[in-house]
């Protein structure tokens, strides 16, 4: 894939999802959608992560991430466009 087929953003995820399962959730939507990147969750009580691959698939997985789950309540979502690491070989990981 060309590298202009290919973004990555940062985005901080606010509201209600740790202890639900939130992070295992993303990971999951992730692999569907053959994302790579990372998820954890922050000491204040938000979920940060990385996600690079397609546009349009960046895009929808941004959208599920913010009502699909059934145990988290999310408040808010804010993403930043970042350089892609161009790593196909990348799984995408739940951090610590």
């Amino acid at each position: 894939m060309p590298p202009t087929d290919i973004i990555r953003i940062k985005a901080l995820v606010r509201g209600r999802v740790q202890g639900v399962g939130y992070r295992f959730f993303c990971q999951e939507a992730a692999r569907q959608a053959g994302l790579n990147g990372w998820v954890k969750n922050e000491f204040d009580g938000d979920v940060s992560l990385e996600i690079e691959g397609p546009p349009a698939r960046v895009k929808q997985y941004v959208e599920r991430i913010q009502s699909a789950h059934p145990g988290a309540h999310v408040s808010s979502v804010s993403t930043e466009n970042i350089s892609p690491r161009f790593d196909a070989d990348e799984d995408f990981q739940i951090i610590f």
